[in-house]
């Protein structure tokens, strides 16, 4: 049996060094402009990097699939990346995973406070899943949120990384600003996948995103 790593130490792997950090999960959508809105408008990402069409010779070879085109964007925040698919060819099927599921089942993102998080995506005309409600004893206090085509994003409040004094379960602080401290690399996909970053692997330069009004009414909350 191998010895416990010393606190804060990375254990050792088989790619060790070679891997420096997380870098992106994979999101596979049919409305494509609703799910780029979603991640920009509601949870704060710029779109780092974007093409209306990619089949260039190597993507099917690195995706498995025979002939493969599809609109493509990676979308960024705090150094965390969700990179967004719609496939034209081969036409994909949305499949509808339960959070016990087998797979990758949800993305979430860090908050300062669930509940400000909370009124305000509810008043924005979505669903979720619950009210924020506290778990593990209080160290955290987390939401599901019922975004467009399925996608769940969880939104977590983690008491022992804010400096906010803890809340009691079942409390609300209305008027309270909710800001998203950063993305947890928890990841949501159906037919998609989560990325880690190698030493071999270039950083593209930065694009970001046209401002854009609000898109709330686009995006359908199932």
């Amino acid at each position: 049996m191998s010895a416990a790593p010393a606190s804060g130490a990375t254990p050792p792997s088989l790619l060790g060094d070679l891997v420096v950090r997380p870098h992106h999960t994979a999101v596979c959508v049919e409305d494509f402009d609703a799910a780029q809105d979603f991640f920009c408008d509601i949870l704060g990402m710029r779109v780092e990097g974007a093409m209306a069409r990619r089949d260039e010779a190597g993507l099917s070879a690195v995706v498995g699939l025979p002939g493969a085109a599809a609109r493509w964007a990676m979308l960024e925040r705090d150094g965390y990346r969700i990179e967004l698919f719609k496939y034209f060819q081969p036409e994909g099927v949305t499949v509808n995973i339960r959070q016990c599921d087998r797979g990758i089942t949800h993305v979430a993102f860090q908050v300062t406070d669930a509940d400000a998080a909370y009124e305000k995506i509810i008043a924005a005309g979505f669903d979720t899943y619950s009210p924020p409600i506290d778990l593990r004893g209080g160290a955290s206090r987390p939401f599901y949120i019922k975004g467009p085509e399925g996608i769940v994003v969880e939104l977590i409040e983690i008491r022992s990384l804010t400096t906010k004094h803890p809340k009691a379960a079942g409390s609300s602080s209305p008027g309270a600003q909710a800001v998203l401290a950063r993305p947890v690399p928890l990841c949501y996909a159906s037919g998609a996948h989560a990325c880690f970053c190698s030493t071999s692997t270039p950083n593209a330069p930065p694009r970001r995103r046209p401002a854009s009004a609000m898109m709330f009414p686009r995006i359908v909350a199932t």
